[in-house]
């Protein structure tokens, strides 16, 4: 019988490999790796680079419109709108 995963199910047990590969090569008090017994593990740097990679925060996809950045109407100047928008009361509804 074949085993068959689908890509997510591939990323999720490499995810959980590489998470017991940090917790089994967690460095003593003094750095030294307690599987490998080196300095610099290469173990745990590759597990932490993967890690950090597939783990980022994905960014939102939003687009943020600031008021500020409008071009003025055509024969309106942005200093004349700048001079408009301090003269609004800051309880004015818009």
């Amino acid at each position: 019988m074949e085993l068959r995963l689908t890509p997510v199910q591939v990323r999720n047990r490499l995810i959980l490999v590489a998470r017991r590969i940090v917790a089994d090569h967690a460095p003593d008090a003094e750095g030294i790796c307690r599987s490998c017994g080196v300095l610099h593990c290469e173990a745990l740097a590759a597990a932490r680079g993967y890690l950090a990679r597939v783990e980022e925060p994905r960014r939102p996809l939003v687009v943020e419109i600031h008021r500020r950045a409008a071009v003025p109407p055509p024969g309106v100047t942005a200093a004349e709108l700048r001079i408009a928008a301090d003269a609004v009361p800051m309880d004015a509804e818009p």
